[in-house]
């Protein structure tokens, strides 16, 4: 038996399975499944390279917040775009695979884009 699904509906699968396993590691991480903490709040305090690396995360989400408001379709976006602000992937993840679900979005015009010269 073939189980035929559009490359969208591929896509969200794909996407579902990210979300279960970044709820897994979050789950396992705070339990001390992969040994003690390594000391955030320190190495934020001493590393530059950690600083940058922390602002960018914080910029990223704020990009994709945007992109969510001004790309989306449904009124959910709003509400959508809020939550990856304070929780990132948590709130991205769930987006995309419903997205992508209903046919949306797609990556078949992104792919193709060409930048002139």
């Amino acid at each position: 038996m073939k189980i035929k699904l559009n490359k969208n509906r591929q896509i969200a699968i794909i996407l579902g399975l990210a979300y279960i396993f970044l709820i897994i590691y979050a789950i396992l991480e705070e339990t001390g499944f992969f040994g003690p903490d390594i000391g955030v709040l320190r190495s934020l305090q001493n590393s530059g390279f950690s600083r940058a690396m922390f602002l960018d995360i914080g910029i990223l989400a704020t990009l994709v917040a945007f992109w969510v408001i001004l790309t989306g379709k449904e009124k959910y976006r709003i509400i959508f775009a809020f939550a990856i602000l304070f929780v990132g992937s948590f709130a991205l993840l769930p987006y995309l695979i419903i997205e992508f679900w209903k046919d949306n979005i797609s990556l078949s015009g992104y792919s193709k884009a060409r930048v002139k010269t």
